[in-house]
């Protein structure tokens, strides 16, 4: 498998654990609301209203308190997921820009070398250009000797 399978093959694995998790957190928070409102009847049967309603008050600021709890503590497990996630992604940042840098360097190299290479093939063109003006004129002076000698 190559890196982007297996990444999306651990991506959906975390969705699939993540997906259980939330069904089981579901099921808990609805058993303790189950459980409150069971707390709740026993309390109005048993006691005055005023005392039940002040004890179902506080049992409902204590489900509060333990729901916060529990989000927040979910909460920080996904902060800091998020935050190595994060981490990674920026080390990966920084390959990829360290890569991109070195081709820049290689390309600007190759530019350099191509440019000499095109300032010789000049070079050679014009010392072959003058060659070559060079040859007519001796063939130019050897045909008019020859052609003078008749």
């Amino acid at each position: 498998m190559n890196f982007n399978e297996d990444l999306y093959q651990d991506l959906k694995a975390k969705y699939v654990n993540a997906s259980l998790k939330l069904s089981l957190s579901r099921n808990e928070r609805i058993n303790a609301y189950d459980k409150l409102l069971e707390e709740q009847n026993y309390v109005y049967k048993e006691l005055p209203e005023k005392l039940a309603d002040g004890i179902i008050e506080n049992i409902e600021k204590e489900h509060a308190y333990k729901m916060s709890i529990k989000a927040n503590k979910k909460m920080k497990e996904e902060q800091e997921r998020l935050s190595k996630e994060i981490e990674i992604l920026e080390d990966e940042k920084k390959t990829l820009e360290k890569a991109v840098n070195e081709t820049i360097g290689r390309t600007n190299k190759l530019e350099e070398t191509l440019r000499e290479v095109n300032g010789e093939i000049q070079k050679l063109q014009e010392e072959n250009a003058l060659i070559t003006e060079s040859l007519r004129n001796e063939i130019q002076r050897a045909q008019s000797v020859i052609i003078s000698k008749k």
